[in-house]
């Protein structure tokens, strides 16, 4: 079974990233978090996080999406999961920033479905077909 975690706090957003998923596979188990401390939290709690593509907004309240990569990149988590920007934002600086922090993926995100489905089915496939799960560094 294939699960997806979103940590998303706008539920326009989530609404639409689950019509895009399920139009892939309705078979993919979707979970939601709200923001970067709930994450934090599950991270904790969690025995098979390898198991997971976890795809994390920037823009979430608390504990925001920077903060999170930082935290998962100072304490060596970052390469025991597999985490994909999903973000609006398509500054340089912020997608420089991701790839600093060890995030596997950067999607901003788009404004059609059509798009949105495209755009996950390619990171889909490949993060657990062709790659299955991250590597350790």
């Amino acid at each position: 079974m294939q699960d997806i975690l979103l940590v998303e706090d706008d539920i326009d957003d989530i609404y639409f990233f689950l019509e895009a998923i399920k139009a892939i596979d309705p078979k993919i188990n979707v979970n939601f978090l709200k923001d970067g401390s709930e994450l934090m939290d599950w991270l904790k709690t969690t025995p098979s996080i390898h198991s997971s593509l976890i795809f994390l907004d920037l823009s979430t309240p608390k504990f925001d999406g920077r903060q999170v990569l930082k935290t998962l990149h100072d304490n060596k988590i970052i390469n025991l999961i597999c985490l994909v920007v999903y973000t609006t934002s398509s500054n340089p600086k912020d997608i420089k920033y991701a790839a600093e922090m060890g995030a596997k993926s950067y999607i901003v995100k788009p404004d059609t479905i059509k798009d949105l489905k495209a755009k996950l089915e390619t990171t889909i496939k490949y993060w657990f077909t062709v790659n299955h799960e991250p590597l350790p560094f």
